[in-house]
């Protein structure tokens, strides 16, 4: 990840997406976290949409989100918010997600679609 520029992802022979790093890592989800001034429960945000994989830790909140920030931010507004950490996915959560358990290759934006290869 470090040293390309543009990654190619092959499933079963067949090319799945030809994509600059940058946009392949931006493409899916990210990894968020919340830090409260006061204990959160996670179950505030188990009806918001493209949030998953949520767990607490004392004042933090961690979770993975797909799709836009504001029903996520709309469902802590209730509570102060005190810090929000966000990281894009490695290069290999990325792959791994175009091999998912029940064998369907997840959807990127643009990597089906004529996507930008720049």
């Amino acid at each position: 990840q470090a040293i390309c520029d543009r990654v190619a992802i092959l499933r079963g022979g067949v090319l799945q997406a030809v994509q600059r790093v940058d946009d392949l890592t931006h493409a899916d989800f990210r990894h968020v976290t919340l830090r409260f001034r006061e204990p959160v429960a996670a179950s505030v945000l188990a009806n918001v949409p493209g949030v998953s994989a949520v767990s607490s830790e004392g004042n933090a909140i961690m979770l993975q989100l797909a799709g836009d920030f504001d029903p996520l931010l709309r469902a802590i507004s209730d509570h102060y918010v005190a810090d929000i950490d966000v990281q894009d996915p490695s290069l290999e959560e990325v792959f791994l997600k175009f091999y998912s358990a029940d064998g369907s290759a997840p959807e990127l934006a643009n990597s089906r679609a004529g996507g930008k290869l720049s």
